[in-house]
């Protein structure tokens, strides 16, 4: 009998729960939840969180990274680097984009590289490169992150898939997870309570509202305070 390959779900999320103590290497395919301690290497093809208890010492290697806790280590991400609220991050950031909200403390280096550059960090074959951005471009991508006007084609954004959807839908504090913009639904709703949370320019009061398949086509545009962008899409 043929030997059968293992499925991975691609959907699937590992977590370090908080006093977890790991140290090693960890690669995965798939999202990974931090909110133990962690020594050692991360290499994920999906987006890490690094929740407020985590302490992590090492190297990660991702798709995209969500930092709330502690970080001492060099980071390389192919999209995304989000600093937020409260972090504290030691060490040298190499990254395409790169979202930072007050009250979070780096103390590095910050350098942007293309997908060609994370590919060879990464191990990834080679693939023809794509050019660099035109200075026009990061000033738009500024505007839109910080602004909320101009072309929002650069503003940090995140693909929901169909397996996320419920009957065609996500509920809005989960999506705010999965946009890295809240650590956990309890705090979605507590900043959605406080009116700090504007989708689609119009402020969102209601907690139990559900974002449908259809406006993710078009694109649900979410702000957090002042200055924090970020876009859903339908992957």
């Amino acid at each position: 009998m043929a030997k059968m390959e293992p499925v991975v779900n691609a959907n699937a999320i590992s977590r370090i729960s908080a006093g977890t103590i790991i140290k090693g290497e960890i690669l995965s395919p798939c999202d990974i939840r931090i909110d133990g301690t962690f020594e050692g290497k991360i290499q994920s093809k999906g987006r890490v969180v690094v929740g407020e208890s985590a302490h992590i010492k090492g190297d990660i290697v991702c798709d995209n990274i969500d930092l709330w806790g502690k970080m001492e280590g060099n980071v390389f991400v192919k999209n995304t680097l989000a600093l937020k609220e409260g972090c504290v991050v030691d060490g040298n950031l190499n990254v395409r984009k790169l979202s930072v909200e007050l009250g979070s403390s780096f103390n590095g280096t910050c350098r942007m590289i293309t997908e060609a550059e994370f590919d060879k960090m990464a191990g990834v074959e080679p693939k023809d490169q794509k050019p660099a951005a035109q200075p026009q471009k990061a000033q738009a991508a500024a505007k839109a992150l910080f602004v909320g006007g101009g072309d929002d084609a650069n503003m940090p954004t995140t693909e929901i898939s169909a397996a996320d959807l419920v009957d065609g839908k996500i509920g809005f504090l989960n999506l705010m997870v999965k946009c890295g913009l809240a650590p956990s639904n309890k705090q979605a709703r507590q900043l959605v309570q406080q009116g700090g949370v504007l989708v689609n320019d119009e402020k969102m009061d209601d907690p139990t509202f559900a974002v449908t398949a259809e406006m993710l086509k078009e694109g649900v545009k979410i702000r957090k305070g002042k200055k924090v962008f970020h876009k859903a899409v339908l992957a």
